[in-house]
């Protein structure tokens, strides 16, 4: 992590661009295993000395600059929604159920056929 930080007095408003780089622990979206995903981001902040109001400024509490609860908010910005695994070869199954593949599953319904329906297999049609 890094950043730059410039002090605007007349303003008495705090400019700062943070640089935000590591790796989190995040589980695979089909196994539970712990999978390393790598993340970046950059971000421009105003804190502001007076009371303002705005959506992009950030109150400061009298002489202090709180960038730890900016900082953790960009980093659960870059917490993915799904992340599987790189070089899943198995998918988990147990007694009575398995993960398939969406193709799979896809192709897999396409041949079924509807219960209800499997009567009319029977049915043929005179000319």
């Amino acid at each position: 992590m890094s950043g730059d930080l410039h002090y605007e007095p007349r303003e008495e408003r705090v400019y700062v661009h943070l640089e935000i780089d590591g790796i989190m622990v995040v589980p695979c979206a089909i196994t539970m295993e712990d999978v390393e995903y790598p993340f970046s981001c950059e971000s421009d902040e105003v804190f502001s000395f007076l009371k303002e109001k705005g959506d992009d400024i950030h109150e400061c509490k009298g002489d202090v600059v709180e960038l730890l609860p900016v900082i953790f908010q960009l980093i659960l910005m870059e917490v993915p929604l799904k992340c599987v695994k790189e070089g899943l070869k198995e998918y988990p199954k147990g007694d009575g159920w398995e993960v398939v593949k969406e193709e799979d599953y896809v192709k897999e319904a396409k041949d079924e056929i509807d219960p209800r329906l499997a009567k009319l297999r029977e049915f043929k049609i005179d000319e």
